[in-house]
C-alpha cells in the first residue's frame, strides 16, 4: 500500500508499506531535512526507523494483546497511521485523501485509552497512541481533564524485585512538578 510519510502538514517521503506494515520501499524524499532522526542515512536506516517505532513485542502484556486483534506490532502501528504521542510524523495512506493532521493528531484529539482490547479477534476502530509506545513495562496513554498523560505499571514484579523504573520515573516527574517544568 501507498503512503506519505508527513511531518504535520509536511511532505517528507513516499512509501510503500506490505499487508504485514513494514516498510519495503522508500520511494521519492521530498524534504530530506525533514526526515526523521535515525532514519536519515539510507532506505535500510528508514526501514529500521520504522521498526523501531511501533510497540516493542518484548513490552509487558503486548505479546498477548497483539494476537488477540491478530496483528503485528507493525500492522498496529500502520493501522494508527504510525502516530505518537513523541513526535508529529505520521503517514498519510493515499487512499484517504481526506485526512489531515489536525483531525487525527493525538495532542489535540480524543484517543482511546488501550488498555486490553474491547473484543478478542476484532482491532479497535479508534486511534491508540500505544501502537508507538516504546519501552518494556506494560503502559498507556490517557485523557483527564484535557492532559495527555501516560500511565506505567507501577506494581513491582515478584520475579524481579529490584525493577525501580517506575519509581524512578515517578520521582523525576514528581521533580519536575515541584520545580513547574
Amino acid at each position: 500500500m501507498e503512503y506519505i510519510l508527513k511531518h504535520r502538514d509536511d511532505v517528507v517521503c513516499e512509501l510503500t508499506i506490505d499487508e504485514t506494515g513494514n516498510v519495503v520501499k522508500v520511494g521519492r524524499v521530498f524534504e530530506e531535512l525533514l526526515l526523521p532522526l535515525g532514519g536519515n542515512l539510507s532506505v535500510q536506516e528508514l526501514k529500521k526507523w520504522w521498526q523501531r517505532r511501533a510497540v516493542p513485542v518484548t513490552q509487558a502484556g503486548i505479546i498477548s494483546f497483539l494476537q488477540k486483534i491478530d496483528k503485528t506490532n507493525t500492522e498496529f502501528l500502520t493501522d494508527n497511521f504510525g502516530l505518537s504521542m513523541t513526535d508529529h510524523y505520521w503517514i498519510w495512506p493515499l487512499e484517504k485523501q481526506e485526512l489531515r493532521w489536525k483531525n487525527i493528531n493525538f495532542f489535540q484529539n480524543h484517543f482511546e485509552e488501550l488498555k486490553e482490547p474491547k473484543k478478542a479477534g476484532t482491532a479497535s476502530q479508534s486511534l491508540v497512541p500505544g501502537a508507538s509506545l516504546s519501552g518494556n513495562q506494560k503502559k498507556y496513554w490517557y485523557i483527564d481533564g484535557g492532559r495527555r498523560w501516560l500511565l506505567k505499571n507501577f506494581i513491582l514484579s515478584a520475579r524481579n524485585p529490584s525493577e525501580v523504573r517506575s519509581w524512578n520515573c515517578w520521582g523525576i516527574f514528581r521533580i519536575l512538578m515541584l520545580l513547574s517544568i
